[in-house]
């Protein structure tokens, strides 16, 4: 789950939510004739509906918008209006069917609600800038928690082209009206219809047909998107199993989304051409389709796609470059900077992505519960896991117990101790190394401690990663089973040991101590209690750009604005934004600095080497807080009000970094973390000798991907 349009967009499932008793749900078939006259937001629809029995069983009720008044268009039947108020329709029933229980419904007008009311009233469901129908637009009739299957023929303006899930078996184009028709047959969650005067753009047949729909020509850019569909396709298919459906298409939306919909993916313009979402969120929308629009998800226990979705896509790639392992610490960076025990709860619990701390649950927890179960398991077992899970499962409603069967018939063995801990409880361990000593023994070296868990509650079973420094380049590796909250480690070596790290490639789901991560701005957007400090010797200009900013920063986040003349110091217990060139803290977070790291100078800083001026330019820091190491400080400026505004509306996508620099147009030319210099679980281990330990060098064993790149 994109949200906000974040550097990784974690892109968004629009599902309708069912029950788990509805795994044998009942399959309506709607033949649906439509007709759209975009410019004045104009819809006419006919729907022959097909019922099946177990449906006809009880009376037939649903929601038709205001306005649109349906008709029966078969007779003998008696429609009832319902006269019950319900949000934005009205109830509509049959009191009986016909004995092929089929049943034509139809219905016109305008649609008089907007698609997105908190942020632009004027976006209608159909409009001259484009048409965007889902079941939430009430725009056919649903009866309860059936799914559908469509035949969907659509007129519309001869330089417009429309977009469903399914095959198009035709189009045509007649004295200026254009009539496609979209098929699909197998089960589906919802009715999609998109349209636009779009320029479309046809790739290669197998696995699927790849389509982009663009809302201005651009060939290359459709040449990149249908090059990477077909090799993403292509790779998934490999690894999980055949792709369910007959096409794959790009959408260029008419705003700003990071949509999923079965066979197609709806993206704003600015998403679409952003560097990085081919390599990224791209193909997490195309997996989608396996986990989510291919395997349906059973929302009353939990939402298990998204955190698969992410380690399968997101992970799985960085982890084909080499970067795994900084991928996985980032996920828990975020879990520990926005989750604390009041805002927790387990993954049983998560529907879907609505800010930062389901986020950080849903999709991060959940990525790091399904990196642990492939550890648990091996590369080899868990991609058959995958694989027999596709299977069974494909336009089924699954859950999290259908998950375990398929990787305990993979594995051969129960996995309730790898799954319920993590799915229904909240939290996650923390760890704590102490007194480890060594000494010779038996031609070798015995290596002792302790290992805690120092969360409340019970413990959590581990598999616990350890890596010894010995006296070679390699380390010594091993895994260790921790069940209870306290594990004394006996540990016989080959060699001498000198230090030792607890898992040093972050493959445990776990709380990460303050040390193993630097600040960050999710640390100071995440904070149980934010300060907004605000510079009272700016210019005007500046001031009221910077109040305006706290202002609505404060309303989101509940935070404190405070001018800097009224604080003798900085407070504990919070983290703090400071604005401004000018803040009189400001000389603070440069002597909470890594050394030579940046200097301030009149016209502006130096950082990496750069010379970044004050003019046009603006700069984000953050630090370790002065009197509260828990807490971070950050501190932004930028002299331009139009600057410090846009830069604004993208800081909360930046959120691993620890500073950030921005010229133009908000355009980021600089972003990184400040080293980290130590961990509480990398100890030097105390020799009977008193030989002091030198510093970690040892390399860790190289590992695989779980699949080589696509």
């Amino acid at each position: 789950m994109l949200s906000t349009l974040p550097v990784h967009i974690a892109l968004l499932l629009i599902l309708s939510t069912c029950c788990r008793a509805a795994l044998a749900t009942p399959v309506a078939h709607h033949e649906l004739e439509v007709a759209l006259e975009p410019n004045r937001g104009w819809l006419q629809v006919r729907d022959t509906v097909q019922i099946p029995e177990e449906l006809s069983r009880r009376p037939l009720c649903w929601t038709a918008p205001v306005g649109l008044e349906p008709r029966l268009g078969t007779a003998g039947l008696n429609l009832i209006h319902v006269d019950e108020p319900v949000a934005r329709g009205e109830r509509y029933c049959l009191a009986s069917l016909p004995p092929d229980r089929r049943f034509t419904l139809e219905y016109a007008g305008q649609l008089r609600y907007p698609i997105l009311p908190a942020e632009d009233a004027e976006l209608a469901p159909v409009s001259a800038r484009g048409v965007y129908l889902d079941g939430d637009s009430l725009w056919y009739p649903r009866f309860g928690d059936e799914r559908v299957s469509l035949r969907l023929t659509v007129q519309l303006p001869a330089d417009w082209r429309s977009v469903a899930q399914g095959a198009r078996q035709t189009r045509t184009v007649n004295e200026g009206v254009a009539t496609e028709t979209w098929q699909e047959n197998q089960p589906q969650d919802d009715i999609y219809l998109v349209a636009a005067p779009f320029h479309e753009y046809t790739g290669a047949a197998e696995p699927a047909q790849a389509l982009v729909f663009l809302r201005r020509p651009d060939p290359e850019l459709a040449q990149r998107y249908l090059q990477a569909t077909t090799r993403y396709l292509d790779f998934y298919s490999r690894l999980l199993g055949p792709y369910a459906y007959s096409k794959f298409a790009l959408v260029e939306n008419f705003w700003e989304t990071g949509f999923g919909m079965p066979s197609f993916t709806l993206l704003g313009s600015r998403v679409i051409r952003l560097p990085f979402i081919l390599q990224s969120s791209y193909p997490h929308e195309i997996l989608h389709n396996w986990w989510g629009n291919g395997v349906y998800v059973d929302y009353a226990t939990g939402n298990w796609s998204e955190g698969l979705t992410a380690y399968l896509a997101d992970h799985l790639f960085q982890e084909q470059d080499g970067a795994g392992a900084a991928y996985r610490r980032a996920a828990l960076q975020r879990y520990a900077n926005y989750v604390n025990a009041e805002r927790d709860f387990p993954l049983s619990e998560f529907r879907a992505r609505h800010g930062e701390v389901t986020q950080a649950v849903g999709y991060d927890k959940g990525l790091m519960f399904f990196h642990m179960l492939r550890q648990r398991l091996g590369d080899e077992v868990f991609r058959a896991g995958l694989r027999r899970f596709y299977r069974d499962q494909i336009f089924q409603i699954a859950g999290f117990e259908d998950l375990r069967a398929a990787f305990e018939a993979a594995a051969g063995v129960s996995l309730a101790a790898e799954f319920e801990p993590w799915v229904t409880r909240a939290g996650a361990p923390a760890l704590r190394l102490s007194q480890l000593q060594t000494y010779p023994e038996d031609g070798g070296f015995r290596l002792t401690g302790v290992l805690e868990q120092t969360q409340a509650g019970a413990a959590y079973p581990l598999w616990v990663p350890l890596a010894v420094q010995l006296d070679r380049e390699q380390a010594w590796q091993t895994t260790v089973l921790m069940t209870d909250k306290s594990l004394k480690l006996a540990l016989c070596l080959p060699e001498r040991p000198w230090r030792l790290a607890v898992d040093p490639e972050f493959d445990l789901m776990r709380r990460l101590d303050r040390d193993e991560m630097p600040p960050s701005l999710s640390q100071v957007f995440g904070a149980e209690r934010l300060l907004l400090v605000l510079p009272e010797q700016a210019g005007e200009a500046v001031k009221s750009a910077c109040l305006t900013l706290a202002r609505q920063w404060a309303e989101q986040l509940d935070a404190e604005i405070v001018w800097d003349s009224e604080l003798n110091a900085l407070p504990p217990n919070r983290g703090i934004w400071l604005f401004g060139w000018e803040n009189r803290f400001r000389s603070q977070v440069a002597a909470a600095l890594p050394e030579t790291v940046l200097t301030f100078t009149e016209e502006g800083v130096v950082m990496a080497e750069k010379r970044f001026p004050r003019e046009n330019f603006g700069l984000v820091l953050t630090v370790r807080h002065p009197g509260d190491p828990d807490q971070a400080v950050a501190w932004l400026a930028w002299d331009d009000p139009a600057g410090l505004a846009a830069m604004a509306r993208k800081l909360r996508h930046y959120g691993q970094y620890s500073y950030l620099a921005f010229t133009g147009d908000a355009v980021n030319v600089l972003k990184g973390e400040w080293p980290m210099t130590g961990s509480p679980l990398n100890q030097p281990i105390n020799q009977w000798d008193g030989t002091p330990a030198p510093a970690w060098k040892a390399r860790l064993a190289p590992r695989t991907p779980l699949a080589a790149a696509p």
